[in-house]
């Protein structure tokens, strides 16, 4: 980029992903970061929010489950199951499910398919 074209918060003055600028917009969202790159959310007490706790996972069976060939496996193989798991800024992780495997709904402004 030529320096014209770079404006002063790409510079540094500004920028709001420095570590300060990060603890201080986490701190005002009343949040913590953990493991040095997941924030979670710190509940009234004090303490962070509901991390995810496989340990309670629900099952909810499939009814209609494939017969697979294992000596003439491709890679348009797939499990019965899938495991969803809900996060919220509020609350952290929900309890994940393993559920029968289907489509899944994404935003169509998720930055996953930008």
């Amino acid at each position: 980029m030529s320096p014209s074209a770079v404006n002063s918060a790409q510079n540094g003055e500004n920028l709001h992903l420095t570590d300060t600028a990060v603890a201080k917009n986490l701190a005002k969202a009343n949040m913590e970061l953990i493991n040095d790159d997941i924030a979670v959310k710190k509940s009234s007490n004090g303490t962070s929010s509901a991390g995810l706790d496989a340990s309670r996972l629900t099952v909810h069976r499939s009814e209609n489950l494939q017969t697979l060939d294992l000596d003439n496996l491709d890679v348009n193989a797939c499990t019965d199951h899938m495991v969803t798991a809900q996060w919220t800024l509020k609350s952290g992780w929900q309890d994940p499910k393993l559920i029968p495997f289907g489509p899944i709904s994404l935003m169509p402004n998720a930055s996953v398919l930008q």
